[in-house]
């Protein structure tokens, strides 16, 4: 789960696998003396960790600028399950036809949905079902603690967010070239489905249901939450730089 920018230089050579040399595919090419990589070491397999210059720290979480705090209409004691639909907020990745197929497919479900559309569809481009509610832009924390299942894009950020919580997703990606391999190991370590891109009403269903159904995605997500605890991205990053730095 590297960056994006090296999972596009692995594209480049023609290798999407996580074994091509981090030496070749750091973000500007060429080997460094330190590749900081803001993810954790027990999500990475073996031939990065194993690299000397390559340094693990912890995802960088913060709270986007734009996200704000969403109430949703449903009470808190309401036993209904909830899904939490969030795609890219990246321009680029942009797609209000895949929105609109989740909003359907889920709409079929005993389920609530709360859509946040990332500040890139409008919420009145979509023709939302009647147990769904659509918000612009929230901050997501709050609402995956209140969910029992994230639809999403398998970026890395929402991925390391809903693992945070323990939250399992089922995963559509978009172009993003880090997406399908997160997505692929969600589903090895069952914690999640990978679909494909062009994923349809029928598998998106399958999925949800699948992962709604059987608690032991649930329990993986959970599991692979305890791996988060008591780290600050942000400041690991800072001390791998400050080891570069000349000592007085």
């Amino acid at each position: 789960m590297a960056g994006e920018a090296t999972s596009r230089c692995k594209a480049s050579h023609g290798n999407g696998q996580v074994s091509t040399p981090w030496t070749t595919c750091t973000p500007s090419g060429g080997s460094r003396d330190l590749l900081h990589v803001n993810t954790l070491a027990a999500f990475d397999l073996e031939p990065a960790t194993q690299r000397g210059h390559v340094v693990h720290g912890a995802p960088v979480l913060t709270t986007e600028r734009r996200a704000v705090p969403a109430e949703l209409p449903w009470a808190t004691d309401d036993p209904t399950p909830i899904v939490l639909l969030s795609f890219s907020t990246v321009p680029e990745q942009r797609s209000p036809g895949m929105l609109q197929r989740a909003l359907d497919t889920l709409g079929q479900l005993p389920v609530h949905v709360a859509a946040t559309t990332g500040g890139i569809v409008g919420p009145q481009d979509l023709n939302a079902p009647a147990n769904a509610h659509l918000i612009a832009f929230a901050g997501r924390e709050a609402l995956m603690q209140r969910a029992s299942l994230t639809v999403g894009h398998g970026g890395h950020g929402t991925t390391m967010r809903a693992l945070r919580q323990g939250l399992p997703i089922a995963g559509i990606p978009a172009s993003g070239s880090d997406q399908a391999l997160i997505l692929q190991l969600l589903q090895q370590w069952h914690a999640g489905r990978a679909l494909p891109a062009d994923a349809g009403v029928a598998q998106i269903r399958s999925a949800a249901e699948d992962i709604l159904a059987d608690h032991t995605y649930h329990d993986e997500a959970l599991r692979r939450s305890h791996a988060f605890h008591g780290l600050d991205g942000a400041q690991l990053a800072a001390d791998s730089v400050q080891t570069l730095l000349p000592q007085p």
